[in-house]
């Protein structure tokens, strides 16, 4: 009885130790091959902003991400990761083109059609057209009479569920004078 007993014992630790060393490495590995994945598509996407870019025919000079404080708590609202500016200091009557990357974890973002943005001082609206894959572009105009300073334009992105997410954009307008 002793022999069966020391047997079942040996095995439960052999299977015990086996699973934990299994796991372990399945980890190792695992976490080895996360790291090129996200390389990958962080390459991904960035060939495919520059794509968009050349096709829109602009010099987009100035790249933000949007920072973690900034972002909702709930990932399942969408949010803006990353603009594109042809510029962020324009001259009064002067025009920017913004693309920019919306994350919709929970793929219920309808598009274009949910996204206002607007300078903040004039409350004026500004067309947004879909680029393709989560990009979108939106061309903002400053009037003659904008304000010297700095600009805020507003993004808010309203999902199929009613959720909403506002984000802001700051411009320094420039006089348009010599």
């Amino acid at each position: 009885m002793s022999n069966l007993a020391d047997t079942i014992i040996n095995q439960v630790i052999g299977a015990l130790i086996g699973t934990i060393v299994s796991f372990v490495v399945s980890w190792y590995f695992y976490k080895k091959a996360d790291y090129p994945m996200r390389v990958t598509g962080e390459m991904t996407e960035n060939i495919l902003a520059m794509i968009i870019q050349n096709k829109l025919g602009e010099n987009f000079d100035f790249y933000e991400v949007t920072p973690k404080s900034q972002l909702p708590k709930d990932l399942d609202v969408p949010h803006i990761t990353q603009f594109w500016h042809t510029t962020k200091t324009p001259k009064q009557g002067e025009s920017v083109l913004s693309l920019f990357r919306v994350k919709d974890t929970g793929l219920n973002f309808p598009g274009p059609q949910n996204v206002e943005v607007a300078e903040t001082s004039s409350m004026i609206r500004f067309p947004v057209t879909r680029q393709g894959r989560g990009y979108y572009s939106c061309k903002v105009d400053f009037p003659d009479n904008a304000t010297i300073g700095q600009n805020i334009v507003t993004f808010k992105l309203i999902d199929e569920k009613g959720k909403s997410h506002t984000q802001f954009v700051k411009f320094d307008v420039t006089s348009c004078s010599p």
